[in-house]
Order: C-alpha cells, then sequence, then structure tokens
C-alpha cells in the first residue's frame, strides 16, 4: 500500500529574473518518492493550476534540493501560473501554485521603472533591447543616427553645434514615448547603488554592453554600448567600447548629467549639452 513517500514533495519556487523576454522558474523536492522520481520540470500556463497535460513545461535535472530553469518565448503585458511537478510510477506531484506577470516594456530596478529598449524616432522604443536606437542632444527632440552615415530623424543632415536652451529637459522636447521620460540624475545614482543593482560587462546577441540587475528581484536591462556622436560636428565615437546616456538634470548652464560606463566601470558625469548620447527611459 502506498505510503506517504510514494509521491514525491515539492514546493514551487517564486519566479525570478523575469524581464520581456524570458523568466526563471524552479522548485524544491524533499523526497524523491518510492519509487523514485523519473522526471521532474515545471508547468506553465495563463491558466491556473496547469498540470503536464494541460499547459507547456519544461524538464529540469535530477535530485532532490532546488532546482531552475529559464523559460522563453513568452508574451508580455500577460500573468502566467506556474507549479513544479515531479512524475514516479505512482503518478504525477505538484507544489503550490506561483503566478507572475511579464510586464511588457519595463522593468523595475532599485524601484526605478525602466524601459528595456533604448529611444529610437521620437516617440519610439529600438526594436530589441541591445538595439542602439538614436542620439540626441540634450533638451532636443531630433534624434541622430548611432550608425554612419550621420542623418537625423527629421530627414536633415546638419548638426547643430550651438548649447541647447532650457535649464531642464522640457516635456515638449522629450524623444520618449508616450508614458515616459528622460531619467533624472537622481534614478541614475538609483541605477548605480551597488548595494541594490549589480553590474556587469557582457555581451548580448553579438552586443557589447552593460546588465544591471536589481539583486532582490534579479530582474534586469541591458544597455548597449551604443557610443555617442561629437558635440563639435557629430562624429561618432566609441561604438562598442562605451555607453552613455543623458540625465535630464542640469549640471551647468552648458553641461548636463549622463550615466557612462565601459568594460571596467560605471560613473555619472556630465558633459556638454552639444553632445548626442542615447536615451534609456523611465516610466512616469
Amino acid at each position: 500500500m502506498c505510503d506517504f513517500r510514494c509521491i514525491p514533495t515539492l514546493t514551487t519556487l517564486s519566479a525570478t529574473n523575469i524581464t520581456e523576454y524570458s523568466v526563471t522558474l524552479g522548485g524544491s523536492i524533499s523526497n524523491v518518492g518510492n519509487p523514485p522520481y523519473t522526471e521532474r520540470g515545471v508547468c506553465w500556463s495563463t491558466s491556473e493550476n496547469p498540470t503536464t497535460s494541460n499547459s507547456k513545461k519544461q524538464v529540469s535535472g535530477s535530485g532532490i534540493g532546488d532546482y531552475t530553469t529559464s523559460v522563453t518565448g513568452l508574451e508580455v503585458e500577460k500573468t502566467y501560473y506556474v507549479r513544479a511537478y515531479a512524475i514516479n510510477t505512482e503518478g504525477t506531484a505538484y507544489g503550490n501554485q506561483v503566478s507572475y506577470t511579464i510586464g511588457g516594456n519595463t522593468v523595475v530596478i532599485n524601484g526605478i521603472r525602466w524601459a528595456t529598449c533604448n529611444v529610437d524616432a521620437p516617440g519610439t522604443f529600438a526594436a530589441k533591447p541591445e538595439d542602439a536606437g538614436m542620439f540626441y542632444q540634450w533638451n532636443r527632440k531630433i534624434g541622430w543616427s548611432s550608425k554612419d552615415p550621420m542623418v537625423s530623424s527629421n530627414g536633415g543632415t546638419i548638426w547643430d553645434d550651438s548649447t541647447p536652451s532650457g535649464s531642464i529637459w522640457e516635456k515638449a522636447n522629450d524623444p520618449s514615448p508616450a508614458g515616459y521620460r528622460v531619467p533624472t540624475q537622481a534614478e541614475i545614482q538609483k541605477l548605480l547603488d551597488t548595494n541594490k543593482v549589480n553590474s556587469v560587462w557582457t555581451i548580448l546577441n553579438g552586443v557589447s554592453g552593460r546588465r544591471f540587475t536589481d539583486r532582490a528581484s534579479g530582474s534586469s536591462i541591458f544597455l548597449p554600448a551604443a557610443g555617442y556622436r561629437g558635440g563639435s560636428n557629430g562624429t561618432l565615437n566609441f561604438v562598442g567600447t562605451n555607453g552613455d546616456y543623458w540625465c535630464s538634470t542640469q549640471y551647468s548652464a552648458g553641461n548636463a548629467y549622463y550615466l557612462g560606463f565601459f568594460s571596467g566601470d560605471t560613473y555619472l558625469s556630465s558633459s556638454s549639452k552639444t553632445v548626442g548620447f542615447a536615451v534609456r527611459p523611465v516610466a512616469e
């Protein structure tokens, strides 16, 4: 007669590392069952109480203890339900149900909701997190190509080397899509808080850049090393080696704060407002 040891004992782990394209799921097995289980993993669905027969599943390793697996190909703005499972000849055991939501174009890092892609032409996002999008001079809404030949979002080719006006990045000049804006100096500082955020130089789909990961949740964003356009004539510089992203906060009449990074460091500094940097917006 079957006793409590027949079926493996399972707990479903909370979802972690949630991005707009993947999530880490898993479970924990405290006994292997009798007879031992032959398969373990996770199953998930947009409907509650998923099973291995009515939802998607992913097999994951062997043994007792915690196990995790990365799941991709999910749809944004949807809530998913997940349960850990283990199978032996006596049947299938399931863990508790947990849920998570793929949040679309944003990820929360240290309390700030960041867009997952750079701004491209005014009012639009780049197609992928590793795409550079377009460059912008401070408090100006004209985008400039991140590759040569240099062209602007309004079809012009003449670079404006005059100092942009204003002491803040005005809403009318913000190139971010609706519901987003250029981040402030304080928001950039929260991204650079090493107690709350881990930053590593990495490569995503062949593009170098930095991944910033919330230490508590595991959620992350990737910022490509897009380089920049020089303020005097718009010359393209340091593509693939440096990342430079505007803050909306002014430093002085002619300079503004920006986030900078390369393979060895990240920093908050200031630069001439005439320089063309990338923009990674935050949600309003």
